[in-house]
């Protein structure tokens, strides 16, 4: 995620961040995959990509309810 946001490949980076969400999302790290989602998902808006922003909102939304069904 550094190193394309170094490069300046912003797609990768919400790419990366993405992935991130979702890695973080399977340890059960529910907060930090929503955060990662959330800003995935701003980096693809900035970029007019509303597909991967839509993917990313899907991914968001398991995340949150996950965390959500692990607080009841």
């Amino acid at each position: 995620m550094a190193v394309c946001r170094e490069l300046g490949d912003r797609h990768r980076e919400g790419t990366a961040l993405n992935n991130l969400g979702l890695a973080l999302r399977e340890v059960r790290r529910f907060e930090e995959a929503i955060d990662a989602h959330t800003t995935a998902a701003t980096v693809f808006r900035e970029l007019g990509d509303r597909h991967r922003e839509g993917t990313v909102w899907t991914a968001w939304a398991i995340a949150h309810n996950e965390h959500w069904l692990r607080q009841s």
